[in-house]
């Protein structure tokens, strides 16, 4: 009515609307079609399954649940095959297994390397990107006291208990 030309973001959103507005069967229809191409790549591709998986602990809200929870479940099989006698590397080779995420297991084939090379526990863990700060202060504790199987204990109790408390949160959410 007054004759001023409209912002560009205000077109493009008009403009946009319209399309979705005319053409939500092909919007839908390619977005399928994206995700069954993602879920086909993915399992025929490791590299693509590593990046999915690492988007995933990226993902807010969910992303933060399903991490803690495969830290605590990691966390609770290596205290319980080092508790058992099990030598360290091999205890974190059968951990690695429960993790159910490419880009974490990648991070534990790493730390798997750099103690082989004869690092620390805790310096091997604090250097990982997929575990957090934390994992490695606590393990350093049972690292000098002797009790790694007591500090994967702790963890696994803290990630638990986390991925429990956040799991809450997002129920009372909906």
């Amino acid at each position: 009515a007054t004759g001023a030309t409209l912002p560009w973001h205000t077109r493009a959103l008009i403009s946009f609307s319209g399309i979705a507005t005319d053409y939500w069967a092909v919007a839908i229809g390619l977005l399928l079609s994206g995700l069954c191409l993602l879920l086909v790549l993915s399992r025929n591709s490791s590299r693509t399954r590593w990046l999915l998986d690492r988007v995933v602990l990226r993902v807010p809200l969910i992303g933060p649940v399903f991490h803690k929870a495969c830290l605590a479940r990691f966390s609770r099989c290596a205290s319980m095959m080092y508790g058992a006698g099990i030598n360290l590397v091999e205890a974190l080779g059968f951990a690695k297994a429960t993790l159910a995420n490419k880009s974490l297991e990648s991070e534990i084939v790493l730390i798997t390397r750099r103690l082989v090379e004869g690092r620390g526990v805790s310096a091997s863990f604090s250097e990982a990107h997929g575990f957090p700060p934390l994992v490695g202060r606590i393990l350093r504790v049972g690292e000098t006291t002797g009790a790694i199987d007591a500090a994967f204990n702790q963890l696994a109790y803290l990630y638990d208990r986390e991925s429990c408390e956040l799991t809450d949160k997002l129920e009372q959410s909906l």
